[in-house]
């Protein structure tokens, strides 16, 4: 009977360290998620404060775009007004170029037909 009471004792305390493990394990686990939850965190933030910085750069540089495009647009509507200009210009003297060339074959037509009467 002294070893089943002894027995009892043991499977008791067995069962007692059991529930501390299990209690010390629970303990753990809710530690290591905190740390996981904290160190989640702070990377977080980290991913936010660099998109921050990210965004803030794009904008400056979309600021400076914006700058240049109002700097260079009144200078393009020039180069745009004379590259136009230069193409009228030169359909003009296109135009110019191809009467002439009809004068020029008429005449050397004209002058076939007279040297043929001269020759005859």
């Amino acid at each position: 009977d002294a070893e089943a009471t002894e027995a009892g004792a043991a499977w008791e305390d067995a069962k007692s360290s059991q529930q501390a493990l299990h209690k010390l394990v629970r303990q753990l686990e809710v530690e290591v998620s905190m740390i996981l939850y904290t160190n989640i965190s702070e990377d977080a933030v980290e991913m936010v404060e660099e998109a921050e910085a990210k965004q803030l750069e794009a904008q400056e540089r979309w600021d400076e775009a914006k700058e240049l495009l109002a700097q260079t647009e009144p200078v393009a509507k020039v180069a745009f007004a004379r590259r136009d200009a230069s193409k009228l210009e030169l359909d003009e003297c296109t135009a110019a170029l191809e009467e002439a060339q009809a004068v020029t074959r008429a005449l050397e037509e004209e002058v076939a037909d007279m040297t043929a009467k001269c020759e005859a």
